[in-house]
């Protein structure tokens, strides 16, 4: 199952290269044009959302998602963030009734599931936040999932350091079924 996965994932990037190029380019000017006190309002069909982990990998101590829906880019956004040497903590928050067999079912559980703290509950909240190396805050909140779709997404931008302890806290906090190395545990 896993193999499937990954040759999915393998197809998703010769596929979407230059999208994926793209959208880095436009989320870090999007993130470049904010002082720690602004917020940035999008209203866009242009980016696939897992590029914004993609746009920041190599720089992620911390990363903290929550998602309805998960397809392939999403899965290989994750896939290399766990990847990723310097990352220190990591959770994805799926939807139980829309993700959580999905997971599953494609092999994606296994790819990430080492670094990767996995928690599933009834979930329609949708939002990337994440703490680079140097200190700094990104905050991604809207109505996009780990997907790449062509409708059109909100999302609110900020580096704002409370908005980031919020949300951590938030997934941090939430009672619900934890995933991790092959055991499922409630919390």
């Amino acid at each position: 199952m896993e193999s499937k996965i990954y040759a999915k994932l393998k197809k998703y990037r010769a596929r979407y290269a230059q999208k994926i190029v793209d959208d880095i380019a436009l989320i870090k000017n999007w993130v470049e044009q904010l002082h720690e006190d602004d917020q940035l309002q999008i209203v866009s069909n242009v980016i696939d959302c897992p590029n914004i982990l993609e746009a920041y990998l190599p720089l992620i101590t911390e990363a903290y998602i929550a998602t309805w829906s998960i397809t392939p880019a999403g899965v290989s956004a994750i896939e290399s963030l766990a990847n990723s040497p310097i990352l220190e903590d990591a959770v994805l928050l799926i939807d139980k009734t829309h993700s959580y067999k999905w997971v599953f079912a494609s092999g994606a559980y296994e790819i990430f599931r080492k670094k990767i703290r996995i928690k599933c509950a009834a979930n329609h909240t949708k939002f990337i936040v994440v703490k680079l190396q140097d200190g700094t805050c990104l905050n991604f909140v809207g109505s996009m999932n780990m997907s790449n779709n062509p409708r059109y997404e909100n999302m609110t931008i900020t580096k704002n350091e409370e908005d980031f302890e919020f949300y951590k806290s938030f997934i941090n906090d939430l009672k619900a079924e934890n995933l991790k190395y092959g055991e499922k545990t409630a919390k």
